[in-house]
C-alpha cells in the first residue's frame, strides 16, 4: 500500500483535514514527515489507526478515551462494555420513540373541544386521600406516573372524588369496558373544568342515550397538555 496524504486521507475517510490534524496535535495519530516536502505521509498502520478512531469516536469515546484505549494491546473488554452501553441507548430511545408516539396518537384521536368515541377496556379506581399520595414519598410509582391522576365526578352527590388506577384486588370501583364519549379541552382553573363537565353531561347526546346517574372521569391528558406549551388540557369521559 502507498503512504497517503492528508488530503487522501481526509477523501478516503470523508473527514475534514482539520480533524485529522487535531488528531495529530492530540497524540493519536503519528505519521511521519516527508523529508522534502514537510507534508504528513501516512503509512498503511497510521491508515488503520485513522479508521480505528473513527471507530472509536462513532462508538462515543472522548478523544482522551481514545488515547488511553490505544495504548492498550487489547480493547475487548471495553468494547463488550461500550456494546452494553449502547444497547442500553437503545433501550432508552425506544421507550422515547414508542413514548412520542403514543403522544402523536392521542393528538389526533381527542380534538380540542369536540366529542370523540373511544373505546376503552375496563379500568379499576380506587378512591385516595390527596393529601397523603402527595406527600407520601413510598408512593413513588403514582407519584411519578402523573397519568394515573384522575377525579372522578357523580352528578347525584355533587361530588369530585381523587382517584387513582388500582389493581382488581385493591379497587374501590371499576369503570366497565365500552364506548365512551370523550371531550378534551383548554383550562386554566378549577372552576372551568366544573363549568365544563356541568355543560358536558347536559348535552342532548345524553338525553339521547338516556344515561342515568352518569360516572364522570375527569383528568388532566398529560399526552394533549405536551403540545401547548402554557396550557393544561383535561379531558371529560362518560361510558354510553
Amino acid at each position: 500500500m502507498k503512504n497517503m496524504s492528508i488530503g487522501e486521507i481526509s477523501t478516503l475517510f470523508s473527514i475534514p483535514k482539520s480533524t485529522i490534524r487535531h488528531y495529530i496535535d492530540k497524540g493519536l495519530l503519528l505519521p511521519i514527515r516527508d523529508k522534502e516536502s514537510n507534508y504528513y505521509v501516512f503509512g498503511e498502520l497510521e491508515v488503520y489507526r485513522v479508521y480505528q478512531i473513527i471507530t472509536l469516536r462513532n462508538i462515543g469515546y472522548t478523544v482522551l478515551e481514545i488515547k488511553a484505549l490505544l495504548n492498550k494491546d487489547n480493547i475487548i473488554k471495553e468494547l463488550v462494555e461500550a456494546e452494553d452501553k449502547i444497547n442500553d441507548k437503545i433501550l432508552d430511545l425506544e421507550n422515547i420513540l414508542g413514548r412520542l408516539k403514543e403522544i402523536i396518537n392521542s393528538n389526533k384521536i381527542y380534538k380540542l373541544n369536540e366529542v370523540a368515541f373511544v373505546y376503552k377496556e375496563e379500568r379499576n379506581f380506587k378512591i385516595v386521600n390527596e393529601e397523603k399520595l402527595v406527600l407520601n414519598n413510598k408512593n413513588k410509582e403514582a407519584i411519578e406516573n402523573l397519568e394515573q391522576f384522575f377525579y372522578i365526578y357523580s352528578e347525584s352527590s355533587d361530588v369530585y372524588e381523587r382517584v387513582i388506577e388500582s389493581s382488581k384486588e385493591d379497587k374501590t370501583f371499576s369503570l366497565y369496558a365500552g364506548n365512551y364519549a370523550c371531550k378534551s379541552l383548554l383550562v386554566e382553573s378549577e372552576e372551568e373544568i366544573v363549568e365544563s363537565v356541568k355543560l358536558f353531561i347536559s348535552d342532548p347526546l345524553f338525553k339521547m342515550v338516556n344515561i342515568e346517574n352518569p360516572q364522570i372521569l375527569v383528568y388532566e391528558n398529560i399526552n394533549l397538555s405536551l403540545v401547548y406549551s402554557n396550557a393544561l388540557v383535561y379531558t371529560i369521559e362518560v361510558k354510553i
